[in-house]
């Protein structure tokens, strides 16, 4: 078996990883380091039905992907307009394939675009929501059990009482349904959504940051409740 990590410098990213076969859990071969000519902020990775490592990240305003199939050569884009600085994207594996989630600020849209194992390119891209600020650069992603996409993620609403975290679920047929959770108070700001499955039977558990008085916490949003 074999675990590789991401990882990300100001201009390069770097992927690493394990062999468990190995003694000690030696790395399985030197890290790979792949230069970029921009900013970085941050890079996600998964692994197809193949057995195939492909990674997703933000540059120049846009979304890209590279696979280690190709040696991580070849960068391919998967958005087609111009986000913001502030915006990023993630990857996961799901539904015999992967799908690349991202945040487009400046056109106030949540975009979603996959890729089958079994075809050679991406499908079309899909807006997940658009309107009402609903867009920030917050994403976390879990699948379950039956093949259901869960993405934790922040909107840029800002506003007292109003609900600043969104749970977005993609079903096994495509259609996505977005639930917002977790209102800003006057003494909290709720931020860092991240979305867990466990259990048996499976649960879901979302866990976000709240910052407050200078401060923050962890917290456990389970059922419309903290």
């Amino acid at each position: 078996r074999q675990a590789c990590a991401v990882l990300v410098a100001a201009r390069r990213l770097a992927i690493t990883c394990l062999d468990w076969r190995r003694a000690g859990n030696e790395p399985a071969a030197k890290p790979v380091e792949i230069p970029v000519d921009g900013k970085l902020e941050t890079a996600t990775l998964a692994r197809n039905t193949k057995g195939e490592w492909w990674i997703a990240y933000g540059l120049g305003r846009e979304m890209w992907v590279r696979r280690s199939g190709d040696g991580w050569i070849r960068a391919e884009k998967v958005s087609a307009t111009a986000a913001t600085d502030d915006d990023i994207c993630a990857i996961v594996a799901v539904g015999g394939g992967v799908g690349v989630i991202w945040s487009d600020q400046a056109a106030d849209t949540v975009w979603f675009r996959w890729r089958s194992d079994n075809e050679k390119g991406w499908g079309a891209i899909e807006p997940i929501e658009q309107g009402g600020k609903n867009a920030d650069d917050h994403i976390r992603a879990s699948v379950s059990a039956d093949g259901r996409l869960l993405v934790a993620m922040k909107n840029s609403v800002d506003a007292l009482g109003s609900p600043q975290l969104v749970l977005r679920e993609r079903r096994r047929d495509g259609k996505w349904q977005s639930t917002p959770y977790a209102p800003r108070t006057a003494t909290g700001e709720p931020s860092r959504p991240a979305v867990l499955l466990g259990g048996n039977p499976e649960q879901t558990i979302l866990v976000h940051s709240r910052y407050f008085k200078g401060s923050s916490e962890i917290v456990r949003w389970k059922d419309g409740r903290e």
